[in-house]
């Protein structure tokens, strides 16, 4: 996995941890922080990011 990958899931994580901060209801918030922990996790685990619809 490249650089870029893991800076995607970064991005990603990133993006789910501002997105459990605005939830509003407790579910919501949760399924954030563990979409952030999977991102986390996705470049120690060498799963590389979906591609993109015109690389398909």
């Amino acid at each position: 996995m490249g650089s870029d990958d893991a800076a995607y899931f970064a991005s990603r994580a990133e993006a789910e941890r501002a997105l459990a901060e605005s939830a509003a209801h407790p579910n919501a918030v949760e399924a954030h922080r563990r979409l952030a922990a999977s991102y986390l996790q996705r470049p120690q685990s060498g799963v590389a990011p979906p591609p993109l619809a015109d690389e398909g």
